[in-house]
């Protein structure tokens, strides 16, 4: 998980980092989708790409408003190699549960943001609470993605005689 440094000049870099290796592995996701349900995940997560890509670009636009140095994109994911996707294939369950992890490793750090926002913005007044109500925005939405669409998405594995889920029927 990534930690934010210091909440007083260091947040933004974090979010911006994070939204990078969430853009990166949903791009990874999207090239490597497999199966007769292809497109679903390929197209999902092209989609959910494009949203981080923009909040990358907005994270990064908050550093750099802020005076806070932003790494070349190349090399944010350096040292966080235990949260970055490898697998070779992406059927569609897999997909699935990539994207479900993805998002939870992003809305964690956004919490973690916004928590710390809410506990600087009385020294930073209102252009802190601003951004901190478009992290929030931010937040609700991808919440939204894994509480509510992604839940329902998921199919639920049967499971054997012992308890073990089974490969899922295409």
């Amino acid at each position: 998980m990534i930690e934010i440094k210091d909440a007083s000049t260091m947040h933004y870099e974090g979010a911006y980092m994070a939204a990078v290796i969430a853009a990166n592995n949903m791009k990874y996701v999207h090239w490597n989708a497999v199966g007769k349900q292809f497109d679903r995940i390929h197209n999902m997560a092209s989609d959910y790409y494009d949203k981080l890509a923009d909040e990358m670009d907005f994270f990064a636009e908050l550093c750099l408003q802020n005076r806070v140095p932003i790494k070349n994109p190349c090399l944010v994911c350096d040292g966080y190699e235990d949260i970055i996707f490898t697998n070779s294939e992406f059927e569609y369950r897999d997909g699935m549960l990539a994207i479900q992890t993805i998002i939870q490793n992003y809305l964690s750090f956004l919490g973690t943001l916004s928590a710390e926002l809410a506990s600087i913005s009385d020294r930073y007044g209102p252009n802190a609470t601003s951004q901190q109500s478009e992290i929030d925005a931010i937040y609700a939405y991808w919440s939204k993605e894994l509480d509510y669409k992604l839940s329902r998405r998921i199919p639920q594995l049967p499971k054997d005689e012992d308890g073990v889920a089974v490969e899922y029927p295409e």
